[in-house]
């Protein structure tokens, strides 16, 4: 990569910098302390990537997710409809559990659906 300066008023000498693309590492003092040549590395490949998929998959992924987690939500509504005698005769400490359990899992899914489409999974 190379700088110039800018043109001046008066005419002069042009500074010219030369940057080299990578920077050599110096020569070690000693050759038992200089770092031993390794081994040479394949070459990194731009194939699929297990952890970063495709958008349209992370599209799904998270579709499934959120619908998943709504489900989930609503199963006190749906035990307390269909079966009434088994809800009412539960502790009213696991109501509580239950409510606080869906309140969490609809935010959860809330935040899924705000939160923007291409922050990675983690």
């Amino acid at each position: 990569m190379a700088i110039h300066s800018q043109q001046s008023k008066d005419p002069g000498p042009r500074v010219f910098i030369e940057i080299p693309a990578t920077a050599e590492p110096a020569p070690a003092p000693d050759e038992r302390l200089a770092a031993k040549p390794k081994a040479a590395e394949p070459a990194a490949t731009s194939g699929p990537v297990a952890r970063d998929p495709s958008p349209a998959d992370t599209r799904t992924y998270r579709t499934r997710t959120i619908w998943s987690l709504l489900a989930i939500a609503l199963l006190p509504g749906v035990v307390a409809r269909a079966a009434p005698g088994l809800w009412a005769g539960l502790p009213g400490g696991w109501h509580w559990a239950a409510y606080a359990c869906s309140g969490v899992l609809l935010v959860a899914a809330t935040i899924l659906m705000v939160k923007p489409a291409d922050a990675r999974r983690p």
